[in-house]
């Protein structure tokens, strides 16, 4: 057990802080229609946080800071190895819509959730089993 590591640094995830120019009220942004007009942040954060055995998995969603039908979100994923103390993170960041939420971990598989129905009429349980790659 662990008590606290250091995040890494990542090619892909921006752990800087980013603030609305004024308060945001999505009632509001939605009834006027002028939602592209407001500035609303697009930080990167946390989704979900999973432990297994050796590892620690962090699945990130990334906001590509696009207003519209541009708009996207992404996820990836930061590894911590506890044995070895070293972090590494997955080289292809995939859309949330796609990939849907990290739910859980079984040895090297992971189980992904993607319920939104906004890109499919169904419910999806998303399996993915984890490969080092060499770089």
């Amino acid at each position: 057990m662990f008590d606290s590591v250091a995040l890494p640094k990542s090619r892909f995830f921006d752990y800087t802080l980013r603030a609305a120019d004024q308060i945001v009220d999505f009632n509001e942004i939605f009834a006027s229609g002028e939602g592209t007009k407001t500035h609303v942040p697009t930080n990167h954060y946390f989704d979900s946080i999973h432990g297994s055995g050796e590892r620690v998995f962090v699945e990130t969603w990334m906001n590509n800071g696009k207003v519209g039908a541009d708009h996207a979100t992404y996820s990836h994923l930061l590894i911590y190895d506890k044995d070895k103390q070293k972090w590494s993170e997955t080289v292809n960041p995939k859309n949330i819509l796609n990939i849907g939420m990290l739910a859980g971990v079984v040895n090297d598989t992971l189980y992904f959730y993607e319920g939104s129905l906004m890109k499919h009429d169904e419910k999806y349980i998303k399996r993915a089993v984890l490969r080092p790659v060499e770089e």
